[in-house]
Parts: structure tokens; C-alpha cells; sequence
């Protein structure tokens, strides 16, 4: 059904009845349509951005345990690394302006991470190369440490960690 209506130049222009209502229906289905896609997928963008920003601050957090036992080091390798126990877990604490390494937890960093220190024993072979794991017939090379820097959190309910290592050496001699 066509009905009448005339331009301002007074011509006749015949117009489909109903079509901006056809129109009109097929905008609304697609919205509806979109609408919860992009709602979802904007929910799961914020959530992957969320889960890369606790990754990037683990890793930092991660290297700053080894810069707190190269500080440790450089201050008294005889005094601050020699006493720690190897292959136990050890905690960054600062006291003043500077690092200790504890036994007992100090508590979450940033409400969320958990950061632990292991020192282990390197070995060498008669080239004097880092062997690992201890070979036989490696030598122990007690001026030479290998730091693990862990750091563990949950996200979102699961458990998640990052781990960097280092060697540091007592190239100070004190």
C-alpha cells in the first residue's frame, strides 16, 4: 500500500507504507544481537588485561628479589650470604635501607604476592664452567651462589607463580 504526499515543489511522491517500521525491527533484532557480544567480549578484554598487569608486576617484583640479594652482596658477601642456609626459603624484608633476607614471612607485597629467595650451591668442572646440577666430579664453588627469586599469587582462585634466577658471585671479595 502506497500512500500520497506532496514536496514542497508540489510534485506527487508515492511512499511504501510500513517500510521505517521494517526498518525500525530489523535495527532492534541486530542490537539486541550485539549488544550482549560486545558486553562479553569487553568483560573478557578487562580480564586478560587484569591477569597481564599481575604478570608484569610478579616479574618486577621477581627482579627485585635478586637486585635485594645483589645489594645484600655487595655490602658484605661474608656477613650476609655466607650464613644463609642453601636450599631453604627466604623472604626480602627491608629494614632501613637495607635488605635482609628472613625466615619467617613478613606477609603479602601489594596485598597479593608472596615473594621468596633460595640459594643454591654451584658447581664447576675442571674448566672452571658452571655445571648444573651438581655433576660428579664437580667442584663446589663456594664464591658462587645461584639465587631463585619466586614470586606466587592466586588469580582469581588460581594459583599462579613466576620464578627468575641469577648467579651472584663474591667478585667484591669481602
Amino acid at each position: 500500500m502506497y500512500y500520497k504526499k506532496k514536496n514542497k515543489h508540489k510534485h506527487i511522491v508515492l511512499f511504501p507504507s510500513g517500510f521505517g517500521l521494517i526498518e525500525l525491527v530489523v535495527v532492534l533484532g541486530l542490537t539486541a544481537l550485539m549488544v550482549p557480544s560486545m558486553l562479553q567480549f569487553s568483560f573478557f578484554v578487562t580480564k586478560v588485561m587484569g591477569e597481564q598487569q599481575r604478570k608484569v608486576e610478579a616479574a618486577y617484583l621477581a627482579e627485585e628479589g635478586i637486585e635485594a640479594v645483589r645489594t645484600m652482596r655487595d655490602s658484605s658477601w661474608t656477613d650476609a650470604i655466607v650464613p644463609l642456609s642453601l636450599a631453604t626459603s627466604y623472604y626480602p624484608v627491608l629494614v632501613g635501607d637495607s635488605w635482609t633476607l628472613n625466615a619467617s614471612d613478613p606477609g603479602v607485597l601489594l596485598g597479593r604476592y608472596t615473594l621468596t629467595i633460595t640459594l643454591d650451591a654451584v658447581s664447576r668442572d675442571a674448566s672452571s664452567n658452571i655445571v648444573a646440577p651438581p655433576a660428579v666430579g664437580g667442584m663446589n664453588d663456594d664464591g658462587t651462589r645461584l639465587v631463585t627469586s619466586t614470586i606466587t599469587w592466586n588469580d582469581e582462585g588460581t594459583p599462579s607463580s613466576f620464578s627468575v634466577q641469577a648467579y651472584v658471585t663474591d667478585f667484591l671479595s669481602n
